[in-house]
């Protein structure tokens, strides 16, 4: 279907962010519970439904090819899962429902796809199928929709998935759901409806979850606001940050006491999303997704973009979009890229004692999650780099993963070759050569196999650093440039100074091995550490040596910006976000923030 713009936000304790994104438009009674909300409480059952099966298969046929599905019943409900409607003066109904009919697939012969599903009572399939690229086919009954993109320009990551990447162990998180009374009326107010949609979209946004970041989001309580008169968020009608306070304040302060670990408020009355960024088991795990008017069926595209906030992404990770339009990068593929998995696991990795840990996912198969790798080299090097590719690869289901495949030459005309049995446990890793005069980014893609036979495929990205010359570098937060202040006298401190292009901030960049230096101009002494090992301790210069107190790593951060660490001490460049001409920039901890970004000009 044609995308539509959207602005997306995203709130966390410092800051704001805004974004923007594409995405696509696409029986068993359970036992009364009385919620002590309501002066008045009722109980209605719901009609018995026809079990749907353990397992089936589906055609799914979208101009001339047709792929078959093979669907395994898969619940997104959690043990806490109850449903309650609130009607006419605040009373909470409990609802007894339907059995759960949701599913997840793999698709014949696309070992890299995956597919979720759900199955009316009356036979109807809905379904959805995930390409390995993020492109897909989704269909409610009738012809799929296509979504998705699969060109794209790369960009060199600024941060990927760490060693180890999501791992085998999947932990679960249960999800309170708010519908608001708009978002019910667009499911022609039944309440059958609304939870099928709910539902719907749940699995769909599971399936990534689950593939990607090995993490599964159950649903424990669901409140349908089912008069308008008693929604809390009815006055609030297009107003994604007023519904993201009042979902706060209703789950923590108002509502009895819930076992969530994060809560979404289910809205149509605007195209849009707010959420808080890094909150899962915090007082602020709440986020807002509105699909727009008239469109329920579109919650999932909102609520993976605002559940991927909360579990700590920020959007552009990774210096912009380096793997295309991914979830927190415009949306319109349905995956995360590297750098936003690398937020997703860290944060999800602070929670786990809120999590349920299920272990290997062993009863679902699932196709691994192969994550992109990165180095830079030297001007004019034609050294060989060697990728342990799969370090940072998982699989949900614990298999062991190979290299089936890969591009033997890459984008511009460099050499990959197999190193059989050489990485850790007798892996196979990757020898990248890069061609003679290499200037630009260069890229080749590998793909990744688990025992079962399911794939996935990665790129690998390899930059020139900048060619030797004199350069200036304007700190990112300050705006103060790196200023040798005149001094000639070794050791002296470096500074900063309001940034002019004066030779006092001019430096002659060299490289020394892999590391670069860099001399003052003025005062023709190297930026040196001065042996300091400590957070806090200035930078300073000193005459030339040999010592790797002068050797600084040059990592690129995205759009001519660099961090530089200290060879000797481990530690960055940082300018602490001091603004007075003279400070000195000091050590600190390697992280992403914009006090160790430099934006490198030649000069």
């Amino acid at each position: 279907m044609k995308s539509k713009n959207s602005f997306w936000t995203s709130l966390s304790s410092r800051s704001a962010v805004l974004g923007v994104m594409r995405p696509f438009i696409s029986s068993r009674a359970l036992p009364c519970l009385l919620l002590p909300l309501a002066a008045s409480l009722t109980c209605t059952n719901a009609l018995a439904q026809a079990v749907p099966p353990a397992t089936f298969t589906q055609t799914a046929t979208s101009g001339a090819t047709s792929l078959t599905i093979n669907f395994k019943l898969h619940s997104v409900r959690s043990s806490n899962f109850a449903v309650f409607t609130q009607g006419t003066g605040g009373t909470l109904t409990s609802v007894s429902t339907d059995v759960a009919r949701t599913y997840l697939g793999t698709v014949t012969g696309r070992p890299g796809a995956i597919a979720a599903g759900l199955r009316k009572s009356d036979g109807t399939v809905w379904y959805k199928i995930i390409f390995e690229d993020g492109t897909g086919w989704e269909s409610q009954g009738g012809t799929p929709t296509t979504f998705g993109s699969a060109t794209w320009t790369p960009a060199y990551p600024s941060s990927v998935v760490p060693s180890s990447g999501a791992g085998s162990t999947v932990y679960a998180a249960e999800i309170g759901v708010d519908v608001s009374n708009r978002y019910y009326v667009d499911c022609g107010s039944n309440t059958a409806d609304t939870l099928l949609q709910i539902e719907w979209n749940m699995i769909k946004v599971n399936s990534i979850y689950l593939r990607d970041a090995a993490i599964l989001q159950r649903i424990g309580r669901v409140i349908i606001r089912s008069t308008s008169s008693a929604d809390p968020y009815a006055a609030m009608s297009g107003d994604t940050n007023a519904m993201l306070g009042e979902i706060k304040n209703q789950w923590n302060n108002v509502l009895p006491a819930s076992t969530h670990d994060l809560a979404m408020l289910a809205d149509t009355s605007a195209y849009a999303g707010l959420a808080w960024v890094g909150a899962v088991a915090s007082v602020n795990r709440y986020g807002v997704s509105s699909p727009g008017p008239g469109n329920p069926t579109g919650l999932e595209a909102f609520w993976r973009h605002e559940a991927g906030h909360n579990w700590g992404s920020n959007h552009y990770e990774g210096g912009g979009k380096p793997e295309g339009p991914t979830i927190m990068s415009d949306n319109s593929l349905a995956r995360f890229s590297s750098p936003e998995l690398a937020k997703i696991i860290a944060h999800r990795n602070t929670v786990t004692a809120s999590l349920d840990n299920m272990g290997t996912y062993s009863s679902y198969p699932l196709p691994p999650r192969a994550n992109a790798d990165r180095s830079t080299v030297i001007p004019g090097s034609t050294t060989a780099i060697t990728f342990d590719v799969l370090a940072n690869d998982s699989d949900s289901n614990g298999q062991t993963l190979t290299i089936p495949s890969f591009g033997t030459t890459s984008a511009n005309g460099g050499t990959i070759t197999r190193s059989v049995g050489t990485g850790p446990g007798g892996r196979d890793r990757l020898i990248y050569t890069p061609p003679a005069g290499m200037t630009t980014l260069d890229t080749f893609n590998y793909r990744i196999q688990d025992s079962a036979g399911y794939q996935a495929i990665a790129k690998v990205y390899i930059l020139p650093l900048p060619s030797p010359g004199t350069y200036s570098l304007k700190n990112v937060t300050t705006g103060l440039g790196l200023d040798g202040m005149g001094y000639t006298t070794a050791p002296s401190n470096m500074g900063m100074y309001a940034f002019n292009g004066v030779n006092n901030q001019r430096f002659v960049l060299s490289y020394s091995g892999d590391y670069v230096k860099l001399k003052s101009i003025t005062g023709n002494l190297y930026m040196d550490s001065l042996g300091a090992t400590a957070t806090g301790a200035p930078i300073g210069q000193n005459s030339l040596s040999a010592s790797t107190n002068q050797e600084w790593k040059m990592e690129y951060m995205g759009s001519g910006i660099y961090r530089f660490t200290n060879r000797a001490n481990g530690k960055a460049m940082d300018s602490y976000g001091l603004t007075t001409n003279g400070s000195a920039p000091n050590f600190y901890t390697a992280n992403d923030g914009g006090n160790q970004q430099w934006i490198l000009a030649p000069a």
